[in-house]
């Protein structure tokens, strides 16, 4: 109960670590709302270049890999972790040139590829609040909840390789 009247604690060190329960009872409440999904990670794009670059690359890639079902709902997940990460961290304004050629390059779906393949198990391990957040704000859109946590694990894997740019 204390949570609802606290409000969201800032995490400074997400995504490296999960998400607390805290913070999960209430991101799992408000990111279940679509509106409240919507702003949040409008507002998340507008002022994060790794999100509003990365996004649609992982919404392309998983549709080339997969189809158009899964890349929806991939593009859910990505959505919900861009909001949960703007609701709980300090906002990061720009992209480092590096990290801009990275997620340009034909070798990010290479790189995506295996992410898919050997970080969605890890994800869902090191980061179950985090996880579950996903699942139950993406379910309300999409059934296909697995697809939307690895949206996020996409993205998350984006920001840590910016952040070890900067």
């Amino acid at each position: 109960m204390n949570t609802f009247i606290g409000g969201i604690t800032p995490q400074l060190d997400f995504p490296r670590q999960d998400l607390s329960d805290d913070n999960a009872q209430m991101l799992e409440v408000m990111l279940s709302n679509p509106h409240v999904l919507n702003v949040f990670h409008e507002t998340a794009e507008s002022v994060n270049a790794v999100y509003r670059v990365g996004h649609p690359i992982v919404k392309i890639t998983i549709e080339q890999l997969y189809d158009s079902q899964h890349a929806w709902a991939a593009s859910v997940g990505t959505a919900v972790y861009e909001a949960i990460a703007a609701l709980v961290q300090k906002p990061t304004t720009d992209i480092s040139p590096v990290m801009l050629e990275h997620l340009q390059s034909p070798d990010t779906k290479e790189a995506l590829v295996y992410t898919l393949q050997s970080e969605l198990q890890a994800f869902y391990r090191d980061m179950p609040n985090t996880a579950a957040v996903v699942e139950s704000a993406s379910s309300r859109v999409t059934a296909d909840t697995t697809y939307a946590v690895l949206g996020a694990v996409v993205t998350r894997n984006f920001e840590l390789v910016d952040a070890n740019y900067q």
